[in-house]
């Protein structure tokens, strides 16, 4: 759940996700600030239920035990962005 994830109000966003959902925004946010990549949870919906998805992300672990490691400590820095 992504919903308490909060970036600053001037944070600027690619035009290529205005107007996508918020999920999108905190994948692009989480990647780009965190250096963890997440999949925007609303893709895998339908535009009419798109918006059950957008306080969710998708993390994958078919990484190696290293990788799952160095993405936890990483991941631990998001703390000064949930509200």
């Amino acid at each position: 759940n992504i919903s308490k994830v909060r970036w600053p109000e001037d944070y600027t966003f690619p035009a290529t996700i205005e107007g996508r959902g918020r999920d999108f925004k905190a994948a692009w946010f989480i990647a780009n600030e965190i250096g963890v990549s997440s999949i925007p949870v609303s893709e895998f919906y339908c535009e009419e239920h798109v918006g059950i998805g957008e306080n969710y992300a998708r993390f994958a672990f078919c990484k190696d035990l290293d990788t799952l490691r160095r993405a936890g400590e990483r991941l631990q820095r998001l703390r000064e962005y949930l509200v």
